[in-house]
């Protein structure tokens, strides 16, 4: 054991028991891999007595996920349902197979994590920062677990909700912590309200969103403004009615995809169909059985008309 010794000269070979240690927290780790581990704690100047240290508390921290999650599997009642792909263990294993592989979350797939459960999720105190692409799929997508589950996934890039029967009336107050967030997709059942206008406003202050996607969420109450998220590339909105096209969306300097198929549109905006907003018609989808006549008209007699992709109608 070489615990203590200076980092000067050293080299992973040189201790074996740290690569055996990384192995017993992170098994679907090669020796190399582990190997890559303490060689990352080497170059931050750790030494050996701090890597275990490290390895320890990430021991401990593995226990106590593990500890917790089989308590929450080992509480539900066996039967059909528990056993199929929507029961509590095998969500229970993902969550695992996900914490386990944050050494590997530079490498693709790696750092994305599918939580589908029937269920509410015990609390998750371990560290997920390493996860950038989460879907959350599911009733137990709801307003009173969202919060404290999001907060557990700080470095969400690409972020999907799916409420599938539970109502969804909010939008979480801990999408505005998610810095990294850059595409997000919200998706509600069938029976699902429209949401209030304060929770759309949550939605508008998204500024740093590439790419944002919202099924049966948005109602004909208020105009849905995107004029401060600049970064837009792609506007995705389904299944509800709105008076006319977002506000401020022929402004955004991004935007190369707008989707409005299935959406009841009242009219288009004539500055849609002047000069200068080739681009936006070019990646624009929209139902036109849905939208005024009037309207429809006037883009049909535009010289650039083939640009705007109506859906077939009924």
């Amino acid at each position: 054991n070489r615990l203590g010794n200076p980092p000067s000269g050293r080299g992973v070979g040189e201790a074996p028991d740290l690569t055996e240690r990384v192995r017993a927290v992170y098994p679907q780790l090669t020796n190399d891999q582990a190997d890559g581990f303490n060689l990352k704690q080497m170059i931050a100047n750790k030494t050996d007595r701090e890597i275990v240290h490290l390895i320890n508390e990430r021991q401990r921290e593995w226990q106590a996920l593990e500890d917790a999650l089989d308590q929450w599997v080992a509480a539900e009642p066996d039967t059909l349902f528990s056993r199929s792909i929507w029961g509590r263990s095998y969500v229970a294993e993902d969550i695992k197979h996900s914490w386990q592989n944050a050494p590997l979350a530079e490498l693709p797939g790696f750092a994305t994590l599918e939580l589908r459960c029937n269920d509410v999720l015990p609390a998750l105190t371990a560290d997920f920062s390493h996860v950038r692409d989460l879907t959350i799929a599911g009733p137990n997508v709801t307003d009173a677990n969202l919060e404290s589950l999001l907060r557990t996934f700080p470095g969400v890039q690409r972020l999907e909700l799916k409420a599938v029967s539970a109502p969804f009336k909010r939008v979480p107050d801990a999408l505005g912590t998610l810095s990294k967030l850059t595409d997000l997709s919200i998706s509600t059942g069938d029976a699902a309200a429209p949401l209030a206008d304060s929770e759309v406003a949550k939605l508008e202050r998204l500024t740093q969103l590439k790419s944002l996607s919202l099924y049966r969420v948005l109602g004909s109450a208020r105009e849905f403004d995107v004029s401060a998220m600049t970064q837009l590339q792609r506007l995705k909105i389904s299944k509800g009615f709105l008076g006319t096209l977002p506000k401020g969306v022929l402004g955004l300097p991004h935007l190369e995809r707008l989707d409005l198929k299935d959406m009841r549109i009242r009219r288009l905006p004539d500055e849609l169909l002047k000069p200068g907003h080739e681009r936006v018609r070019r990646g624009h989808t929209l139902n036109c059985s849905l939208v005024e006549r009037d309207s429809l008209r006037a883009a049909s007699e535009f010289p650039s008309a083939q640009t705007v992709h109506p859906a077939a109608t009924e």
